[in-house]
């Protein structure tokens, strides 16, 4: 048995591992698997992480398959490293040995095979490594890991192959049949879905296969290993191969005979963009050795090809003849195929109007079209007319530079194809008035965005990249950014060149600062560009115009064999920033690339780097970020005047090489090519103003809302009862108003005068008038949330929506029409849109919520209506000092001595001699209020079916309105049907109670003669307890108020709603009382559009507040004084469950003994067995009574129960197995309809001593 311990500590954690291993032949069976357990072990680290590096150097931020490379790697000694001291590290490892039994582990062994657990990061690590037939080189090993961190997955998974055949008798084993290795690496990213992989071997590690090495006759005609490997990621996929045949025989020591020939394939297909480059080697070898004269002839093929723009092909040929001393080698070298540099062909970037290039001209297929980013309507210019606001839209198949300084956002630069300066060059862009004939001022343009990447449509006239996204539904949903600029440099194709001064690639300014630098090939075809030889190398970053462009970080990409830091080849900067060296991954062989990230924390135009070490540096590519810039300008939206318009723009293409004017027969330039369109179109005015109006106080919304930005945030406009087209009343001191989408709602009707008339359809009459549209007083603006970030980031402020309110208020009420009107320049005033709505008979909420009751006088129930004499408000008791407990445990007077009042009046006559307040004894100032409940009682709860019923408005609401008034069993109306009469509307606003046949209220009603918008009004409940426990109240209990939540359960017409109590999230019965109901009507709620309501009403919400006397049911109870669980009381309940609830909670009020409880809930059982069981049959003439067929058999087969709706006098049976436990304490659900015990309505009467008792009065059991 083998044990081996390893592990290490630091001054904030440790890492242990340990692993025993049984000796090869014994292992522990895993059942009838075959396989069995050699050895187990693991590894425990705290305040350790792994030690993820990659050449030495740190990773920043590994991924899935870091942690791959990291647990490949398990016999390193310093796998973990101390973990950061800001957070806690935790490191979990399990492994085992598992073999085949029979065998004793010869066909396959796992050895480790596990799982490990690290956080932070969240990586879990799962796989291992195997040996097969017991071979030391045919072995597996495969590695998954999912890092949670990063969101990442990825694979690594090797095999290595050694199969032997029979050899001679003196080594059977010793003839390699197959021998080989392949590897390979999966990764996916779901942070970055570009960002994955699939290596099966790599340019360094190929997948390697040699076959009967060791067979002279194999060996001599295929001595090469063939090897391949194949790299596919989102970019590009790359492949290569190389095999070869022949090798070396000797004769003795002295003659070495050489025939080789080695052919080897690199290809690189680059998807985005589209790149092909591939290069084939073939090498011969043919030579003779006789002693130490040796005569060797080699030659070498070598095509290249790369495409498709620039295309370059060539075919190099080499050889060489080796002589023996002192007769010099002979050698010599040519190459075939592009001498001179070819141009990439260009096209045209405008896809409409016409191209011109050599005198040939082509007419493109698409025209300018225009677009209504507000409205998405589309016109064609040729045969319709636009709307003022319309954006023109210019089909381009890429973006182009602006010359002309007329396009807002980010510069466009050239780009490098093949070493050519590839410009597409915008010269013009003019709308022209024709009917004036002067040019539109403030013409702009904008490039359309889209969620990750543009596009390539010019917006002439748009205000800004995601305008032309307003229309769209799903648009809400997708996360746009203004990300600053990246762009990454390279140094393109071709032959070696010396670059002695500036040269440029795109907008990057490369110039050697000592000495000439070297645009080197070095590294094809592994890579697909030329690399930057050299040292102190000065880069400058402007656009075509010669303009500076402003950089905060720049990205140098280097090639090195070393570890960048300890090696000396730090790269320096001036000026300096913030600076720090990264490994990006392997190349090939030896070589690594590497990242030398510059921040700087003042953004600068141009800059200078070089090593420490004087070196020069070889940059694969660089890499820099633009510093946002404030766009210069306006970002006003330009609206046409009605009249007819010519839209011009112009520009040309070219394609330049750098040293065209050094060497112009070299690097021709590409044909230059002209491209323009010119489109006339008539703009008129709009023959509508719906497309543009967000919402209106008057009338129906739901006629302009649609599902897209900015509807979707009417979070709360789920509910609406009303017809369609017409909507909520409007109350008569609340202003008429309509807001639209737009800030420039004036300038689509050309500044003409806009109006607002309303008139009312029962006489005609009307009030209105000219109306200014002016910005709403919120300064909230309805663009796309991305578009206002667009508008702020580019230096501009978002302009506020702009709204008209009618000043004159609705003098009366009734139907009336809302015209939307503009005086047309000829035709005169010209309506432009009209809707239908209502005026409230009511001035405001105030008033159509007043009721003057000061006591609910009616209530319902199964019975139907009951109306009582109102009772008398009691008088309000003296204010007095309470002792209240303190959070601290002591008592203290609240208030502090505060006098009493003293009334004031005038008094004729004689005065008696009484006192003016009754007298307080001490004792009645220091007596503490009692505790009260912090949860509902089980016989207070709302019952299940309506509880299920509550919650706020919805779609549903109406429905639920109807099932609420169904279930609660009531009768509304003096006709057969219970629910006549539930519809009715009252000539004022009224307030009534919905009870149990036992008067205890489910909810209030309250009634108005219109409908109200119960989605702005939320209400509460303060309940001030009262005495006696019935009749009239006479005086306040001494006791602190009840404090509810109120749900509001609207009608299906919104006049009318039940109002329900809630207590700790229950819903419960409502209490006797004096009631404070307060009703808070928001005109502004988050969620729904706005309201106006005059200065006669006030700004914010509404508040009605109704005092009345609730005289119906019972007083809400109090909690029990013994604060003792009563465990003895739960085996009681177990027993006999179901049964009526309000025993137990009387039990537990009342600290009544467990006998006297079990005594109630079987006369509660018997008494149900009595009222269900059909009577015993009458035993036949002669025969004894059957067994079982009195009253115990009754009462201990309790066949059926009882199922009444609430407050019904109707009994429904069903089996046993259906019974219902009503958990809301209705006492006709799981006990007798007729009979229960008394509640703590009933305190003052004595508590029932046999089952015939308790039966209330009135009830039939």
């Amino acid at each position: 048995m083998k044990v081996a311990v390893y592990g290490g500590i630091s001054d904030r954690g440790m890492v242990l591992g340990l692993d025993g291993e049984a000796p090869p032949g014994s292992a522990i069976p895993l059942g009838p698997t075959g396989l069995g357990l050699r050895g187990v072990g693991g590894d425990f680290a705290h305040n350790f992480v792994a030690r993820l590096e990659s050449g030495g150097i740190p990773i920043a931020s590994p991924s899935a398959k870091d942690y791959v490379a990291w647990a490949r790697d398990r016999n390193s000694i310093d796998r973990w490293k101390p973990g950061p001291i800001d957070r806690t590290a935790i490191g979990v490892g399990i492994r085992a040995v598992i073999c085949t039994v029979a065998d004793m582990g010869f066909v396959f062994e796992l050895n480790p095979i596990g799982m490990s657990f690290l956080v932070p990061g969240g990586a879990i690590i799962l796989g291992g490594a195997g040996r097969l037939l017991r071979r030391k080189g045919f072995g597996v090993e495969g590695y998954f890991v999912i890092d949670a961190a990063t969101a990442s997955l990825a694979l690594g998974a090797g095999v290595n192959v050694d199969i032997k055949g029979p050899g001679d008798e003196a080594d059977p084993l010793t003839v390699t049949l197959i021998k080989g290795s392949a590897q390979l690496d999966a990764f996916f990213s779901f942070g970055d879905p570009r960002a994955w992989f699939f290596d099966l071997g790599t340019e360094a590690k190929p997948c390697m296969m040699e076959v009967l090495t060791d067979v002279p006759v194999v060996s001599i005609l295929f001595s090469e290993k063939a090897e391949a490997y194949l790299r596919i990621n989102h970019h590009r996929i790359a492949f290569g191969a190389r095999v070869g045949i022949g090798g070396e025989f000797r004769i003795g020591k002295i003659i070495r005979l050489v025939a080789r020939l080695t052919g080897a394939l690199a290809a690189r297909i680059g998807r985005d963009p589209l790149l092909v480059c591939a290069r084939l080697t073939v090498v011969g070898e043919l030579g003779i050795k006789v002693w130490k004269f040796e005569f060797l002839l080699t030659g070498e093929a070598t095509p290249t090809v790369y495409l498709p723009s620039p295309i370059h092909f060539s075919f190099e040929m080499k050889f060489k003849l080796n002589l023996p001393w002192p007769i010099p080698d002979i050698e010599d070298s040519k190459t075939f195929g592009d001498s001179v540099a070819t141009p990439p062909r260009i096209q045209s970037p405008l896809l409409a109007g016409e191209a011109v290039s050599e005198g040939a001209k082509t007419i493109q297929a698409q025209k300018v079209t225009t677009l209504h980013p507000v409205s998405e309507r589309q016109w064609d210019l040729e045969t319709e007319q636009p709307w003022p606001d319309a954006v023109l839209v210019v089909p381009f198949k890429s973006r182009v530079t602006d010359k002309v300084g007329q396009l807002v956002g980010p510069p466009v630069s050239p780009t490098v194809e093949g070493g050519y300066t590839v410009g597409h060059d915008l010269t013009k862009l003019e709308l022209w008035d024709l009917e004036r004939d002067v040019p539109v001022p403030d013409v702009q343009g904008v490039w359309a965005d889209a969620a990750e990447t543009g596009t390539s449509q010019l917006h002439v006239l748009g205000s800004d990249p995601m305008s032309w996204l307003t229309a769209q539904t799903t648009v809400s949903s997708w996360e746009f950014g203004t990300p600053p600029r990246v762009v990454q440099v390279q140094f393109g194709t071709g032959r070696d060149e010396a670059v002695a001064a500036e040269r440029r690639f795109g907008d990057l300014h490369v110039a050697p600062a000592a000495g000439p630098a070297m645009l080197d090939d070095l590294f094809a075809p592994h890579l697909p560009t030329r690399v930057l030889r050299g040292n102190r190398i000065g880069l400058r970053v402007a656009d075509s115009a010669g303009a500076a462009i402003l950089v905060d970080q720049v990205v140098i990409f280097l090639i090195g064999t070393g570890i960048p830091g300890r090696d000396s080849e730090n790269v320096i900067t001036d000026p300096a920033g913030i600076s720090r060296l990264e490994l990006v991954g392997q190349l090939y062989g030896s070589l690594s690339l590497f990242a030398a990230t510059v921040d700087f924390a003042t953004p600068v135009g141009s800059l200078t780097y070089w090593s420490r070490s004087g070196r020069d540096l070889l940059v694969f590519a660089v890499r820099y970020r633009e510093a946002r810039t404030v766009a210069s300008g306006t970002l006003r939206k330009t609206v046409l005047v009605p009249g007819r318009y010519r839209l011009t723009v112009e520009g040309n293409s070219t394609a330049v090489h750098p040293d065209a004017a050094t060497n112009p027969e070299l690097y021709p330039p590409a044909p230059r090519i002209d491209w323009s369109v010119r489109e006339e179109f008539r703009v008129a005015y709009p023959d509508s103003a719906r497309s543009y109006i967000r919402e209106a106080t008057f009338g129906d919304n739901r006629l302009f809302a649609r599902p897209q930005h900015p509807w979707t945030g009417w979070t709360l406009d789920r509910w609406n009862p009303t017809l369609y087209g017409v909507g909520f009343p409007l109350y008569r001191r609340y202003h008429v108003a309509v807001r639209f989408l737009v800030p420039y709602i004036h300038e689509v009707f050309g500044r003409n005068p806009m109006s607002l008339r309303l008139t009312w359809e029962a006489d005609g009459s009307s009030i209105g008038g000219a109306v200014t549209p002016s910005a709403v007083p919120d300064g909230s603006s309805s663009l796309l949330p991305q578009s206002q970030d667009w508008i702020v980031k580019q230096g501009g402020a978002v302009p506020p929506d702009r709204e008209m309110v009618l000043t004159a208020l609705p003098p009366k009420s009734g139907v009336a029409r809302l015209e939307l009107l503009f005086t047309h320049p000829v035709d005169g005033e010209i309506r432009i849109d009209e809707w239908t709505g209502a005026v409230s008979r009511f001035d405001s909420f105030r008033d159509h919520l007043a009721w003057p009751g000061p006591c609910l006088t009616v209530r319902y129930d199964s019975a139907g209506r009951h109306e009582q004499p109102p009772c008398a408000t009691p008088a309000k008791p003296p204010k007095s000092w309470v002792w209240q407990d303190s959070p601290g445990g002591h008592g203290g007077l609240a208030p502090l001595l505060t006098p009493l009042p003293v009334p004031q009046a005038k008094v004729s006559g004689s005065i008696t001699a009484e006192p003016l307040l009754p007298s307080l004894e001490l004792g009645d100032l220091l007596k503490p209020y009692p505790a009260e409940l912090a949860t509902p009682p089980t016989s207070w709860r709302l019952p299940a079916a309506l509880a299920e019923l509550t919650g706020p408005p919805d779609a549903a609401a109406g429905l639920r309105y109807a099932r609420f008034a169904a279930a609660s069993g009531v009768r509304f109306g003096a006709a057969a049907e219970p629910l006549a009469g539930i519809q009715d509307v009252p000539g004022s606003t009224t307030v009534e109670a919905v009870t149990d046949d036992g008067g205890r209220p489910f909810a209030l009603w309250l009634r108005t003669p219109e409908p109200v918008d119960w989605r702005r009004v939320a209400a509460g409940l303060r309940v001030s307890h009262v005495e006696p426990a019935g009749g009239c109240p006479t005086g306040y209990a001494h006791r602190r108020p009840l404090e509810l939540a109120v749900g509001i359960l609207p009608s299906p017409d919104g006049s009318a709603a039940f109002l329900t109590g809630t207590m700790a999230g229950v819903p419960i019965l409502l209490p006797r009382g004096e009631y404070l109901l307060t009703l808070r009507f928001d005109p502004a709620v988050a969620g729904l559009p706005p309201l106006r309501p005059s200065a006669m009403v006030g700004a914010g919400p509404e508040l009605v507040t109704l005092r009345f006397l609730q005289p119906f049911g019972a007083g809400w109870p109090l909690p029990t004084d013994t604060g003792k669980f009563r465990l003895d009381l739960i085996e009681v309940v177990l027993k006999h469950i179901p049964f009526d609830p309000r025993i137990w909670e009387e039990a537990v009020q009342q600290d009544l003994p467990a006998a006297e409880v079990e005594a109630r809930i079987l006369a509660s059982l018997a008494q149900h067995a009595r009222t269900l069981a059909p009577p015993p049959a009458l035993p036949e003439p002669g025969h004894p009574p059957v067994a079982g067929t009195g009253l115990a058999a009754a009462a201990g087969a309790l066949g059926t129960v009882a199922l009444r709706p609430i407050g019904a006098e109707r009994i429904v049976d069903r089996p046993p197995d259906e019974a219902v436990r009503d958990e809301a304490g209705d006492a006709g659900t799981a006990a007798d309809p007729g009979a229960r015990a008394p509640g703590p309505q009933d305190q003052d009467a004595p508590a029932p001593a046999s089952p015939q008792q308790g039966v209330e009065e009135g009830e039939q059991p």
